[in-house]
């Protein structure tokens, strides 16, 4: 006869089981984040005819940054800033970033742990404001003073969490509006209480790393915001809900912020719905923060 388990004990033991799940699987996912597969566009400035500056900027925790400069063939009526999305480079938007070129000057870098730049970690909004503001910085060196930002998810969100007197106006395209509710977000499809130790988890071994996710929150950011903002957003995100657009929209100051939602498209398919209307709506806003 096999030996008869008390239900209490057969409690322990799911109890007991469930908890190493839970940290087994939480651990992977918090890997994979800080460690993403990245993607790697083959994309440069010379596949589309454009004649740019390969750059290398410093970081003030000592990274080097990759970059390219690409000048306008003509006067241009300032620089755009473009910052890429999660866990792309550079190259992923410069296909679409082209069509504010020559009106502008662009500049392309890769946030650290991306493409060509140095950095063995991404920490998905948190450090990456301090290659922002080294971006900023090198612009500044060049002698630009006149800069939008353009940014694309994580790139969007970055954008929206550095304040910086250079930065004339914003256009965020899919931009989150807080790490934690995207984490919540991204775990709600788990039944219960069980993604409670697993935020808690992340929450845990993000500030081991040195990183405060409740400190990568855009939202709180542009209730603060001086310069004029442009947020786009799918209505249909499947990764970023477009919740987080409203919600940053609503927190921006008053007569601050714009608010675009295009019906019918998905996670980076806002431009491909209506490439004329997106570009002169974008070309517009620039022209409005940029020429006055």
């Amino acid at each position: 006869m096999g030996v008869k388990r008390s239900p209490l004990s057969l409690l322990v033991k799911v109890v007991v089981s469930l908890a190493v799940a839970i940290f087994f699987f939480a651990t992977v996912q918090f890997v994979l984040a800080i460690f993403p597969l990245k993607f790697h566009s083959n994309v440069t400035p010379l596949h589309l005819k454009l004649p740019y500056d390969d750059v290398r900027f410093r970081t003030t925790d000592g990274l080097t940054l990759r970059g390219w400069y690409i000048p306008s063939s003509r006067r241009a009526k300032g620089t755009i800033l473009v910052t890429h999305g999660y866990p792309a480079d550079k190259g992923d938007l410069l296909p679409l970033a082209q069509f504010l070129h020559p009106r502008y000057n662009l500049f392309l870098f890769d946030f650290r742990s991306f493409g060509q730049s140095e950095g063995s970690v991404t920490t998905v909004g948190y450090r990456e404001q301090e290659d922002l503001r080294a971006a900023i910085r090198y612009l500044r060196e060049r002698g630009e003073t006149n800069i939008g930002g353009f940014g694309f998810s994580l790139g969007a969100a970055v954008l929206l969490l550095v304040e910086d007197a250079d930065l004339k106006g914003i256009v965020a395209d899919s931009s989150f509006a807080d790490m934690e509710r995207m984490v919540e977000a991204v775990y709600g499809y788990l039944p219960g209480v069980t993604k409670l130790p697993i935020v808690w988890l992340i929450r845990s071994y993000a500030s081991a790393l040195g990183v405060d996710i409740r400190a990568i929150n855009p939202r709180r950011a542009i209730a603060k915001a001086q310069v004029p903002i442009l947020i786009i957003h799918a209505a249909g995100d499947r990764q970023i809900p477009v919740e987080h657009a409203r919600l940053l929209y609503e927190a921006a100051p008053p007569d601050r912020a714009e608010l675009w939602i295009i019906e019918g498209a998905d996670h980076g398919g806002t431009y491909a719905r209506d490439p004329k209307k997106y570009r002169e709506k974008v070309l517009a806003f620039f022209a409005k923060v940029l020429e006055r």
